[in-house]
């Protein structure tokens, strides 16, 4: 993920005292947990891709539905490498 152990910590905490997502103890290890979203999280989850298939949706409508497939293939690629 590219982000630190303590910033990963921050995010869930907040997303567990936003009711979000709820963390569980792995049995006979108290350092893991297992993290699982809640309902909450679910319906938000559901929301994010039905706005993200909008948008997908209108930006194909301006640009050609063939295009797509290469706008996304773009958006992929690993920009550390290209950055100067």
């Amino acid at each position: 993920m590219n982000i630190s152990r303590q910033a990963v910590h921050r995010c869930a905490k907040g997303l567990i005292e936003k009711n979000y997502i709820d963390d569980k103890t792995i049995q006979k290890n108290e350092r893991d947990k297992m993290l699982a979203l809640k309902d909450k999280g679910s319906t938000f989850c559901r929301g994010i891709i039905e706005v993200k298939q909008q948008v997908e949706k209108e930006i194909a409508e301006k640009i050609g539905h063939e295009n797509i497939t290469w706008l996304k293939k773009l958006l992929e690629e690993n920009w550390d490498n290209k950055i100067m």
